[in-house]
Parts: structure tokens; sequence; C-alpha cells
């Protein structure tokens, strides 16, 4: 099942340690996927995602809450 959600700018999509219960595919627009870093105010960008991207797929296959994987 499939579902379309429009976000605002600015607006959270998820936040680490949420359940995962699906994937997203991204068909407009951009996202940054970011974490909470130590130092307040701070947000480290894991990734800017484009259309026509798909990401969350490791987290829901496997079962796990969103958890940012660092990318090499």
């Amino acid at each position: 099942m499939a579902t379309s959600k429009r976000l605002e700018s600015e607006e959270t999509l998820f936040l680490e340690d949420d359940p995962c219960s699906g994937f997203y595919v991204l068909v407009e627009g951009a996202i940054q996927l970011t974490r909470f870093g130590l130092t307040p105010g701070s947000h480290p960008t894991l990734a800017v995602v484009l259309p026509v991207s798909s990401f969350a797929e490791a987290a829901m296959f496997a079962g796990e809450n969103f958890r940012p994987r660092l990318r090499p």
C-alpha cells in the first residue's frame, strides 16, 4: 500500500529512533537527512535526497527503527 505525503519547508518527516513502517520515494523537491548533533543547534547533514530516489529501505527490511547510517 502506498500513500502520498506533501511536506512544507522545514517540516520533519521522521526522527531518529521512530518506528519504521515503510520506506519513502521522493518524487519532487529535495529532502535533507540530518541527525541531532552534540553541539546545541547543530544538525550534521547525512545526505540530501533528490528526485526520483528512495530512502529508509534498510530500516524497513531489517525491521529496525530509523537510525542514520553514515556513508563511507
